[in-house]
């Protein structure tokens, strides 16, 4: 809130300039599903920019509107390479560029995510892993796995990176990796994330 306008480098390696469009999302999520649409609250400048053959460009970006009283905001904001006019000399098909950066609005007030988990097994021995994020601000869990919260075994394990954003959830089909007898209905959780790991006991419920 105290600081509602940034700046990030664009840096051109190649020996030939490049032109760049930006585009400012808007980024929320509905049932673990992402939803993207066009925003105009944030402002980026130059929008559309060309970085010079082993260059680089300032780009800055600021917010239009008011910062959220209470939870963190998020966007995405998408540096598009627009292509050039073909090389005479060229052959084969020209590949163009487009990475699309997240960005976070955080409120003057403290923020971090809440993370609660559960799993249930299913009658074809599919693991249902759910996390619900209470908190007020978003976590990227990188990887998790499962042990069996005696024994110590790995149960299953997950490591695609994911976005929970604040008061939304996400779930994963898993297959465990071994038919453990998992005592007390118990597994030892353990998570990478942006904030840390977490290392939590969960229930294991089963039909």
């Amino acid at each position: 809130a105290a600081r509602p306008t940034t700046a990030l480098s664009v840096q051109n390696d190649s020996d030939h300039a490049l032109v760049i469009q930006t585009q400012s999302i808007a980024w929320s999520q509905s049932d673990g599903e992402e939803i993207y649409e066009q925003t105009v609250d944030l402002i980026v400048t130059p929008a559309i920019f060309t970085v010079p053959a082993k260059g680089n460009q300032v780009v800055r970006v600021g917010l239009r509107r008011p910062v959220a009283s209470t939870s963190e905001s998020s966007y995405r904001l998408a540096l598009q390479e627009i292509a050039g006019p073909p090389n005479a000399d060229a052959t084969g098909v020209q590949m163009l560029l487009r990475i699309v950066l997240p960005v976070f609005v955080k409120p003057a007030s403290a923020v971090a995510a809440e993370l609660k988990w559960e799993a249930l097994m299913s009658p074809d021995k599919t693991m249902t892993v759910r996390t619900q994020n209470d908190g007020n601000a978003h976590i990227q869990i990188y990887k998790f796995k499962l042990l069996d919260a005696d024994s110590g075994q790995m149960f299953a394990m997950q490591s695609t990176p994911a976005y929970v954003l604040p008061g939304q959830g996400r779930q994963w089909q898993l297959k465990p990796e071994a038919q453990l007898p998992v005592l007390n209905g118990l597994l030892h959780l353990v998570a990478s994330t942006d904030a840390g790991e977490i290392d939590a006991q969960i229930a294991l419920e089963t039909p």
